[in-house]
């Protein structure tokens, strides 16, 4: 049964794997992939953004010459044998739905786009659970060692040390046993991540307040993670199982799981950048599902949970709350895998064709390209390692090599001034019109928008 669902996982993945779009939709897998460029050209260690991902920037430094299909392909491998230890836990903990808890988390719709990409979360996310896996059979060191190692690929995955610490102290009964693992659960956190510590002292540890309304991170959330059908479902059942007070069905392992979704839940309304923050509670949350909700309703959940991904249904119209504020409802929608999918083939075409859109219009005129997040894309795509990260840097950097046209993720009002002091022709996509700097910034009184890129003709 095991290797059924892994082949059924590697085929969901191939043709995400195969296709033609590149490492993925987040801009940060090309980030790490500038690291990587670097780490190997240079053989020191060079983060890719804060805090910091260095087990897997190595890792892709060592791979990425293979191209996306070598690094999507390994992640969706590493992902697949998540299921190896992920079965072990189900055994462990008695589950009554093991079929439909692989079909759930096979098929999750945010581990299905995250595992067919190169990014950092399915592989810290295979080391988190195969630590659980050895904390739940006693292996307390080993399973320490494990996650010291997720330490390596999310910084964030350290947190687990306190459920599963818990855990070691009501399954033992003793504070005493939890010093050992504690220990190498620190040593080998701090020898992997050691790299960040001697190259950038403690200037990783960096806040930055995501400034966006509760109510659309509170609604991309939802949609991307659950869909509003099976979020209904969830809601429902949770009430009835609060208003039935089952307590009998929360055993200690669950109270452990309910923990751990605690935790993250805290964490991400602390920083709701991304929905794949949230990524470590899904097998602990379908899990804890299971025990307390009733069978039809969970199969029902894990249905409508699954299908999001592929179809969503009574999602609100995007196009017209963007044009005219308004929300409207419509019945169905792509689901967000295909939807992401299909951003991400246009994102991965557009910054290829990128150059040819901005040369024609620099001409021979000093030209700045303002390109929002599309910037790692095209920089790595076109092997620039962008050694300044000022404006003032950058020119001095072009000026060397003797170009005029350079491309660059956003600006401030002050850095416009610059720009334009200097005789600068400045240039924007409109996708930097909801940058994090340019919304702030009246750029029309600057420069000129680029004509629409995704109606220039394909061109790979």
């Amino acid at each position: 049964m095991l290797l059924l669902w892994g082949l059924a996982f590697i085929a969901s993945r191939i043709p995400f794997i195969f296709s033609r779009s590149g490492y993925g939709l987040d801009p940060d897998a090309y980030y790490v992939l500038l690291s990587a460029q670097k780490i190997l050209t240079t053989g020191s260690y060079s983060m890719s953004r804060p805090p910091g991902f260095p087990l897997f920037e190595i890792l892709c430094a060592l791979l990425f010459r293979g191209g996306p299909m070598v690094t999507n392909g390994m992640t969706a491998l590493v992902s697949c044998l998540s299921l190896i230890p992920l079965a072990g836990i189900l055994r462990l903990t008695n589950a009554r739905s093991r079929g439909w808890l692989f079909f759930a988390f096979c098929f999750a719709p945010i581990l299905w786009i995250q595992s067919n990409c190169t990014m950092d979360y399915m592989w810290a996310l295979f080391w988190i659970i195969l630590a659980y896996y050895l904390f739940l059979n006693r292996k307390y060191s080993w399973g320490a060692i494990c996650l010291g190692i997720a330490v390596g690929f999310r910084i964030s995955s350290g947190l687990m040390i306190i459920p599963f610490g818990l855990q070691i102290a009501l399954e033992e009964r003793s504070i005493k046993k939890i010093i050992v693992p504690l220990i190498l659960f620190g040593l080998v956190s701090l020898m992997v991540y050691s790299p960040v510590f001697l190259n950038y002292g403690l200037s990783f540890l960096r806040y930055v307040p995501y400034e966006v309304p509760v109510y659309i991170w509170g609604y991309r959330t939802m949609s991307e993670l659950f869909g509003p059908t099976a979020f209904l479902v969830l809601t429902l059942g949770i009430t009835a199982f609060l208003i039935a007070k089952n307590r009998e069905r929360l055993d200690r392992n669950a109270k452990i799981w309910l923990l751990i979704i605690s935790i993250y839940i805290l964490l991400y309304i602390k920083l709701p950048a991304e929905t794949a923050y949230l990524i470590p509670i899904i097998p602990f949350g379908l899990i804890l599902l299971d025990k307390i909700l009733s069978p039809k309703l969970f199969v029902l959940f894990c249905i409508l949970f699954v299908l999001n991904g592929v179809v969503s249904l009574a999602a609100i119209d995007k196009n017209t709350y963007r044009k005219n504020g308004l929300i409207r409802i419509i019945p169905f929608d792509y689901g967000v895998v295909v939807k992401n999918e299909i951003r991400r083939r246009r994102i991965y075409r557009n910054a290829l064709n990128l150059s040819a859109i901005a040369e024609p219009l620099a001409g021979a005129k000093k030209t700045v390209v303002i390109i929002a997040w599309y910037e790692p894309i095209f920089h790595f795509l076109n092997q620039h390692i962008l050694e300044e990260v000022n404006i003032e840097g950058q020119i001095r950097a072009l000026k060397r090599k003797g170009k005029d046209l350079f491309y660059i993720e956003s600006a401030s009002e002050e850095e416009l001034r610059f720009l334009r002091e200097r005789q600068f022709s400045i240039y924007y996509l409109d996708a930097a019109l909801r940058g994090k700097t340019l919304a702030k910034v009246d750029i029309s009184k600057y420069g000129w928008q680029v004509p629409d890129i995704d109606s220039y003709p394909i061109n790979y």
